[in-house]
């Protein structure tokens, strides 16, 4: 419910209030009784889906805490949310494709209050969340909010094992290609999957001729390293050095250093 409301242009709790009497928004959310009329209790007639509060309960809720809590007995499966994207991806397929093209991008989600984790991000020049995105065509697959005070390929490789694995289950020939710009192009992403065509690791790119331009450095993935790169210690990257610094800036007090 909470998911069409935000499609819906409503990003508030609080907007559930009112939409919680919507019959078109219980039918969206598969209530059979989409008036609430046949509700038990006398308080909740006339009302179809959950108010604000129940909707903020469950997204406080923390399942190994849930068994013993007053307010909070339902629990969210994370994962399962998770795995949601890419289970019903290979769903919107009539056939297996030869190849798949997965589209990693990290853009900033601008602050206007106080909220938790707001850092002060020196390429968007703005206090932002930087969430990371995965998308297959007009598919999404992955949309993982994320603090800005790290570098935007940050979790790529923890965060694409479990969706690889998912479409190599489904599709186990299909060819998955992985493509970023020049912010996934790290040392530890570009060695983490060894080429489908050569054993040998390439993470460089031809310099492109003057006037032309470069194509994006693809990855082919295999089925080996992946798990075992991302129980690997991050090396401290320039863009993460950078970021580092700007820990130190103070809008409106200092000039932000160069990157």
């Amino acid at each position: 419910m909470s998911t069409y409301g935000l499609a819906l242009g409503y990003e508030d709790l609080n907007d559930h209030t009112e939409l919680r009497l919507d019959a078109l928004m219980a039918l969206l959310a598969g209530k059979s009784d989409i008036t609430g009329a046949n509700r038990r209790r006398a308080r909740d007639k006339g009302r179809p889906l959950a108010s604000a509060s129940a909707l903020n309960r469950l997204e406080l809720s923390r399942p190994e805490k849930a068994s013993g809590d007053r307010y909070k007995r339902i629990p969210a499966d994370g994962s399962a949310m998770d795995g949601l994207f890419v289970d019903l991806f290979p769903e919107a397929h009539k056939a297996a494709p030869a190849e798949v093209v997965l589209d990693l991008d990290a853009t900033d989600d601008p602050l206007h209050g106080k909220q938790e984790g707001k850092f002060f991000h020196g390429h968007y020049r703005c206090y932002c969340y930087l969430p990371l995105y995965v998308f297959c065509g007009e598919h999404l697959l992955l949309a993982r909010l994320r603090t800005s005070d790290q570098d935007a390929s940050a979790g790529t490789i923890r965060e694409m094992a479990p969706i690889v694995a998912r479409i190599r289950e489904a599709w186990p020939k299909t060819r998955i290609v992985l493509r970023g710009d020049s912010g996934f192009c790290r040392d530890r992403i570009m060695a983490s999957r060894p080429s489908q065509t050569s054993n040998e690791n390439r993470s460089t790119t031809r310099r492109p001729e003057r006037g032309t331009i470069p194509t994006p450095q693809l990855w082919h993935l295999t089925s080996t390293p992946w798990a075992e790169c991302a129980r690997r210690p991050p090396k401290r990257s320039v863009a993460s050095l950078c970021n580092a610094s700007m820990r130190r800036f103070q809008p409106g007090k200092h000039t932000p250093p160069s990157i």
